[in-house]
C-alpha cells in the first residue's frame, strides 16, 4: 500500500500519538455516517461489545488476526497466552500494532478472503 492511500494506519497512528481526529465511514451505496472514532480501537477489553467479548471465550490455540488495525483483539488474545500473527495491508496500522506490544506482524495484502502477496514480514 502506498503511503497516500494509509488513512487508517493515519488515523490510528495519530489517535496513539494524541492527535485529534475522527472517522467517516462510506459505504458503496454513498451512505456516509461518522463512527465512533478511533478511541473504540483502543478501548480495554471491558468497554468491547457485549458479542466481541463473548466470542473471546470460545478462542482455542493459535491466532491469525486478519485485517488487524488497530491491535485490539491480538494483544488480549496474546495477553492471555496465544500465539498471535498480525496481518493487514496498513504499513502504519502494523506500526501501531507493534508500539503497543504485539509481538509479530506481517504486512499482506488480501482480497476476497485470499492473501494476495506478503510485502515483508517482521
Amino acid at each position: 500500500m502506498r503511503d497516500e492511500q494509509d488513512a487508517y494506519g493515519y488515523e490510528i497512528m495519530d489517535f496513539l500519538n494524541y492527535k485529534p481526529g475522527f472517522e467517516e465511514i462510506e459505504h458503496d451505496d454513498g451512505t456516509v455516517l461518522l463512527s465512533g472514532g478511533p478511541q473504540m480501537y483502543f478501548d480495554p477489553f471491558r468497554r468491547w461489545p457485549v458479542q466481541a467479548r463473548k466470542a473471546m471465550r470460545f478462542v482455542r490455540g493459535r491466532v491469525l488476526d486478519v485485517g488487524s488495525g488497530a491491535r485490539r483483539h491480538a494483544l488480549h488474545l496474546q495477553e492471555r497466552g496465544h500465539d498471535v500473527l498480525c496481518i493487514d495491508n496498513s504499513p502504519l496500522a502494523l506500526e501501531v500494532c507493534r508500539r503497543c506490544g504485539v509481538r509479530e506482524t506481517r504486512e499482506m495484502r488480501f482480497i476476497r478472503g485470499r492473501v494476495l502477496s506478503e510485502f515483508s514480514t517482521r
